[in-house]
């Protein structure tokens, strides 16, 4: 069985069996899920996608200042199984997208990435909640990820980020994400980062 066959397998598992996580924050947190998001999970990713943009755009990052990700790229991402979320009992707490076909945009790259041919996963749209900034949502988040993928068989994870999101690359660096150079979408320079897995 192949990696994405693997990794779409585990779609239902992830929706039916979603195990608690212990977790604690000086918030009301201490029970989170990680789960598949549903199209009926679009309102609050909507939610969670547009707190992240005005985060952004006080910090004085230019991400995500275009009108991107919009609904259309959102309910996509949920009618294909693409989004995980971190929840509570009654709130979404965490938002990214899982893509297994690869990235178009890493094929140029000006440097080099860990791994050449091998299949491996990509971190798209990660956002936390306002409720839940600074609890170490992100984190968490990441670490269910990795722990999805290397489950589904995945060699490596593949994220980029703005040069100026220091928040993003701090974290990606704490988990142990390796910079690997620049990539551009739409003519644009993002820095590059790749995690090998265990």
């Amino acid at each position: 069985m192949g990696i994405r066959q693997t990794f779409l397998m585990n779609f239902a598992l992830l929706s039916s069996n979603a195990p608690s996580v212990r977790y604690l924050c000086t918030m009301q947190y201490d029970h989170l899920i990680y789960r598949v998001a549903q199209p009926s999970d679009l309102p609050a990713v909507q939610s969670i996608v547009a707190g992240a943009v005005r985060r952004l755009a006080k910090a004085g990052i230019d991400q995500w200042q275009q009108g991107y990700p919009d609904t259309e790229i959102l309910a996509e991402d949920l009618r294909l199984g693409r989004g995980r979320l971190l929840c509570t009992d009654d709130r979404v707490v965490a938002y990214g997208a899982l893509v297994t076909t690869g990235e178009p945009t890493y094929a140029v790259i000006e440097g080099a990435w860990l791994t050449a041919d091998e299949e491996y996963l990509v971190l798209h749209r990660l956002c936390v909640a306002e409720v839940a900034v600074g609890c170490g949502v992100a984190r968490r988040w990441m670490e269910r990820v990795e722990q999805e993928a290397t489950a589904s068989g995945f060699r490596s994870i593949r994220v980029d980020t703005r040069a100026e999101n220091h928040i993003m690359q701090r974290l990606l660096e704490r988990l142990g994400y390796q910079p690997c150079g620049s990539i551009r979408i739409e003519g644009e320079p993002f820095l590059a980062f790749e995690k090998l897995l265990a």
